[in-house]
């Protein structure tokens, strides 16, 4: 099965990155400190940047766990939309799985 990583190592909002459609989106809690991390994953269109639409918003992931989003999750990707993801923590560390 074809994957690719991010790593998101700070608190700003970063533009996902995929070639393909998305079958299994992975966030995983890399912090190094042991703490939990919040996460926004959002949609933005390319056009109107005013207009956002959250599919996670303010969700927390546990140090040493994982989020799993499966492809009904993440129907909405397509040439209009662009994926965001943003992190708040100390270090904000989480690694993007794209499957």
């Amino acid at each position: 099965m074809k994957y690719t990583v991010q790593n998101i190592i700070d608190n700003i909002p970063v533009e996902v990155f995929f070639d393909e459609s998305i079958n299994l989106l992975t966030l995983v809690n890399t912090s190094p400190a042991g703490l939990p991390v919040n996460v926004n994953l959002y949609l933005q269109n390319r056009i109107n940047l005013a207009e956002i639409h959250y599919i996670l918003l303010n969700t927390q992931i546990p140090a040493g766990t994982s989020l799993e989003l499966g492809s009904t999750e993440m129907q909405y990707l397509n040439v209009v939309n662009k994926l965001f993801i943003q992190s708040f923590s100390l270090t904000g560390d989480i690694n993007v799985m794209i499957h």
